[in-house]
Formats: C-alpha cells, structure tokens, sequence
C-alpha cells in the first residue's frame, strides 16, 4: 500500500513539473523576440539619429 501511495504521489509530481516546465518555456518564447527585434528598430530610428547629429 505504501508503495502505491510513492507511485501516486511521484506521478502528481510528475504531472505539476510538465505544467511548469510548458510554463517556463511559455514564459521564454514570449520574451525572446526582443533580440530579433532591436536590429529593425535600430535601423528605423537611424534617420533621426542622423537627423539629431546634423541639429548639433
């Protein structure tokens, strides 16, 4: 019974670190877009950054 009891219990556990780990990664694939993103906006915000230069 006891044994059971371990198997139940290790499954449960099992269970809440898959949802945690869909989490996580959830988590990951929403912040990751930052870096793929900031050489685009660079590149848009370069005129004005020229434009800011050539006022000096």
């Amino acid at each position: 019974m006891g044994l059971l009891r371990v198997i139940l219990h290790l499954r449960h556990v099992s269970k809440t670190l898959a949802i945690l780990d869909g989490g996580v990664a959830a988590i990951a694939a929403a912040t990751s877009t930052v870096p793929t993103v900031l050489p685009s906006v660079n590149a848009n915000l370069e005129p004005v950054r020229d434009f800011c230069e050539a006022v000096r």
